[in-house]
């Protein structure tokens, strides 16, 4: 199976790659699956995925929310029930690409 480079640049510039699959391409740009579905908490970390969903980058992220507290825990301090449970979540894909073959600037 292949692998395709999907490439994120936030406003600050910072680039982040992610690498995918023939199936993970596929069901990224065609269908309504859930994010953690299509990219698992086991094989991306949560700013992999914040990353590709929203375009903002960690460093972006906390400077954006540095004024807010943060009462829930950090996804790296869940227990594997708590990580089965986060991925029960309706989260929506919002990502979509038309063409399929090669590294994507999105």
């Amino acid at each position: 199976m292949a692998q395709h480079t999907i490439v994120k640049t936030c406003k600050c510039n910072k680039q982040v790659e992610i690498s995918v699959n023939d199936t993970q391409l596929f069901q990224l740009s065609h269908s309504n699956m859930k994010i953690q579905d299509i990219l698992p908490f086991k094989e991306y970390t949560p700013e992999q995925r914040e990353m590709f969903v929203t375009g903002i980058c960690q460093e972006c992220w906390d400077e954006l929310f540095k004024d807010e507290e943060d009462d829930e825990p950090c996804v790296q301090s869940l227990s594997e029930e708590e990580i089965d449970d986060m991925n029960q979540r309706d989260y929506q894909n919002p990502f979509s690409t038309d063409d399929l073959d090669g590294a994507y600037e999105i």
